[in-house]
């Protein structure tokens, strides 16, 4: 059995109550990566959320810088293109799930965009059109996992 079909097979998780969306405050930080220094945009309203159980699929999307500067971080121009494709892996999940957008970090040579899910309502087949799509033009890992305590954004909400 494939793990995309065992994912989309889950029971569901517990129902969210209001507010479903904790608001935005978006803080930069900068920290450090494997890959040297990096810029991250944390949604810190995200901190407290009493929702997390209700959304409990992270949603790991890196996408690769193609434009850089001497230092291998994004140029202006190739991170408003970032931004666009950005917008269009949002786009996608929210036509199928309710989406969080915790954040994203810019690194050298790709951006990551930490998003959190209730069950994943997508097929194997729609992730790979739109990875293929986005591959046209660059790179692009995309992958689902549960993380019902949202740990792999602990340290950024802390």
């Amino acid at each position: 059995m494939s793990f995309f079909k065992k994912l989309f097979e889950a029971p569901a998780g517990p129902e969210p109550v209001e507010p479903i969306f904790p608001g935005d405050d978006f803080v930069e930080l900068e920290c450090d990566t494997v890959d040297g220094p990096a810029l991250a945009f944390i949604n810190k309203s995200y901190h407290a959320y009493h929702n997390k159980q209700a959304f409990p699929y992270q949603v790991m999307v890196e996408l690769e810088s193609i434009y850089t500067d001497e230092e291998g971080y994004a140029t202006d121009a190739d991170a408003m293109r970032l931004n666009e494709v950005e917008k269009d892996v949002l786009d996608f999940l929210r036509s199928r799930n309710t989406v969080h957008l915790v954040g994203r970090v810019n690194r050298k040579n790709f951006r990551d965009l930490l998003i959190y899910i209730d069950e994943p309502q997508m097929t194997q087949e729609e992730v790979n059109e739109l990875c293929d799509e986005i591959m046209t033009e660059r790179g692009i890992n995309f992958s689902i996992e549960k993380d019902e305590e949202w740990n792999a954004v602990g340290g950024f909400l802390a």
